[in-house]
């Protein structure tokens, strides 16, 4: 794995791109998306504009520290890897991509 999004909203953690369902609902309400880059062990957390009329939109909040949400990560991971297992063609490439 090289990058990873966690989309609080959708409900859906990205692998290098690949999407995969995954249950977010107890994430802070706050949040949009949680972005991370493995290689730089950086990331930011995009916030949800809840008010699009009043010109104000929490920035992005850079992290360092991914371990609070990697149990979104490693669960998406997991789901791919075993539908790499057993053939599904479009997870083949990203399993093995969240193994590196």
């Amino acid at each position: 794995m090289k990058t990873a999004t966690i989309s609080r909203t959708d409900n859906v953690v990205y692998i290098d791109g690949v999407a995969v369902p995954v249950d977010c609902s107890d994430i802070d309400p706050a949040v949009h998306v949680i972005q991370w880059n493995e290689e730089a062990q950086r990331g930011a957390i995009e916030f949800v504009d809840d008010d699009p009329n009043d010109g104000f939109k929490e920035p992005n909040q850079p992290i360092d520290d991914i371990s609070a949400w990697r149990s979104y990560i490693d669960t998406a991971a997991a789901t791919l890897l075993a539908a790499k297992q057993r053939g599904e063609p479009d997870a083949a490439d990203s399993a093995e991509a969240t193994r590196s």
